[in-house]
């Protein structure tokens, strides 16, 4: 019988999130994870967990990828609670499982996971404050974009909209941000139009004026 080829740690660390049970991450992220080789994201993807559809664990850091306080115990964190920015990225993941996802927050566009991992590998994009978390500045969209698609990626990007006021307790509103699938980009459609019909609009109304 033929030996079975020894795994990397770094393999192993990727075989985990898929082969245990309770998995929420889509097959085909496996491949993409195999494929990375720059050391300092590999460090990254040791932070991912498979408890969420992207992988990302929001009391992960660099010091502690299991989100594990000094003390063992697990540290505790709003992040992803029921209409948050978080909420919603899982969300829209779950409806599209093969899509890098890229959220509009302020003047960036904002990635989480295993999305902001192909940021990292696939545009040179650092993280975050370390973490799994990364975005380009909106001017840089279509050439982070051009990277992706070049790469054989998908990726749907989400525009904020007006914001809505919502109640939160007695004779308190908070602004929560709407947001909308602006386009999915691809190799068939890689040219991202939003900003493009922005600017054109922004023009006509100038020259009429």
């Amino acid at each position: 019988s033929t030996s079975k080829e020894t795994k990397s740690s770094y393999e192993i660390v990727v075989d985990s999130l898929f082969d245990s049970s309770g998995n929420k991450i889509n097959d085909y992220w496996k491949e993409v994870l195999l494929s990375i080789d720059k050391p300092k994201v590999r460090d990254i993807v040791g932070q991912l967990t498979n408890s969420c559809p992207m992988g990302y664990n929001p009391v992960a850091t660099p010091n502690s990828p299991s989100g594990l306080s000094e003390n063992g115990e697990i540290s505790v964190t709003q992040a992803g609670k029921k209409g948050s920015l978080l909420s919603y990225v899982r969300e829209q993941r779950e409806r599209l499982p093969e899509c890098i996802l890229l959220t509009r927050v302020g003047e960036f566009y904002e990635a989480f996971g295993i999305d902001a991992i192909a940021l990292m590998q696939f545009c040179g994009l650092n993280p975050m404050g370390g973490k799994a978390r990364a975005g380009c500045p909106a001017k840089n969209i279509q050439s982070t974009l051009d990277d992706l698609v070049y790469n054989g990626f998908k990726v749907a990007v989400y525009e904020e909209a007006s914001d809505t006021d919502s109640e939160t307790g007695p004779g308190r509103k908070s602004r929560l941000k709407n947001r909308m699938l602006a386009q999915i980009i691809s190799a068939a459609s890689p040219t991202y139009l939003h900003g493009l019909v922005l600017d054109n609009w922004i023009f006509f109304f100038i020259i009429n004026l």
